[in-house]
């Protein structure tokens, strides 16, 4: 468990933090959908809050994943990381991947997810049904499908795959 900040050592100037910052949201940023004329603004910033509420692996949380919030919702949700899956998957489906990936190491023995890690725990007080739980509606089929597969995520298509599946499994798309 971390409590305080890690002494580190700093070889870089500020200028060049700042320089590979930019590049690494310019590279994020890239293969996002493109904006309307005259919403390119908006489309920086709808990307700027998305690569900003990435993190990376830490703790029991083993995947890179896509916070809330850095802010006030410093955790992974069970309902709200199939969306931010959603979000990613046209431009980066292997981050998309890792959101849906990220509960299935927490399920339970019956299949259930936690309501929310972080790099500390799992909370189970009040969990939701998780929206990749749309194969299981009937409650007595647990633990029988951990989302999308990954080979069928990549090959057709991030979002084109999760309907699929979903379709397949008695889930109902309403985009």
């Amino acid at each position: 468990m971390q409590s305080t900040w890690p002494a580190t050592q700093h070889n870089e100037t500020f200028a060049e933090v700042v320089a590979r910052r930019e590049a690494e949201f310019s590279a994020f940023l890239k293969p996002l959908p493109a904006a309307l004329p005259g919403h390119e603004q908006t489309r920086a910033l709808a990307g700027y809050i998305l690569w900003s509420c990435l993190a990376p692996p830490r703790g029991i949380v083993v995947r890179p994943v896509m916070l809330m919030s850095k802010h006030g919702m410093p955790r992974v949700w069970s309902w709200d990381h199939c969306f931010n899956a959603v979000a990613l998957a046209g431009s980066h489906p292997d981050m998309a991947w890792h959101q849906f990936q990220a509960f299935v190491e927490h399920q339970d023995a019956d299949g259930c997810y936690p309501d929310s890690c972080t790099p500390v725990r799992s909370e189970w007080e009040y969990c939701s049904r998780p929206s990749t739980a749309g194969p299981c509606a009937d409650d007595r089929v647990r633990g029988s499908w951990h989302g999308p597969s990954e080979r069928g995520l990549r090959a057709a298509g991030p979002l084109d795959a999760l309907v699929a599946e979903c379709a397949r499994s008695g889930w109902r798309w309403a985009p």
